[in-house]
């Protein structure tokens, strides 16, 4: 690619749309995209502990507001990639879609982070224990991501479900 950026932002508390393997590459490419003293800021929370410390996961869940909306439904699982496989159903139009998700712990994340680089922190925000930045300084680049081959269990899976 040529060019380097000084900071690279993941906003939006957006972990939960990557899997264990594809954060990684994510990460991977992030520390090769920056200079050498680079931020990665994510912003990041603790979806484990609210989920099963503290007992608020639900199978189905009404996400939305007064106006507009839908209902999700877990209708599967992926021991393999870590997430679970949510129906959002469209209560007016009945229009469905899914999409796997990972409710990540905060500490995965920070671990991850710190194997592609030097320097890695949380920030919480305030009046909120489990929730913040993540903020990763200084690229490693010790482990590039043409050097990520595609597990073989990840491979396999691939090929099961081809048609």
């Amino acid at each position: 690619m040529g060019v380097r950026y000084d900071v690279a932002l993941l906003y939006g508390l957006s972990t939960p749309h990557f899997d264990a393997f594809s954060i990684v590459e994510l990460f991977a490419s992030v520390a090769e995209s920056l200079v050498e003293d680079g931020l990665l800021l994510v912003e990041e929370g603790d979806r484990f502990y609210g989920m099963a410390v503290l007992g608020r996961y639900r199978e189905i869940i009404y996400e939305g507001d007064e106006k507009r909306g839908a209902l999700s439904f877990q209708v599967g699982y992926d021991p393999l990639r870590g997430t679970v496989k949510r129906l959002f159903l469209d209560p007016l139009t009945g229009e469905r879609v899914t999409h796997d998700i990972r409710y990540w712990d905060l500490a995965s994340p920070l671990a991850l982070a710190w194997l592609f680089f030097e320097d890695v922190d949380f920030v919480r925000y305030p009046e909120r224990l489990y929730r913040g930045m993540i903020i990763a300084k200084s690229p490693r680049r010790k482990l590039h991501l043409e050097d990520l081959k595609r597990p073989r269990c990840l491979k396999q899976l691939s090929e099961e479900r081809a048609p």
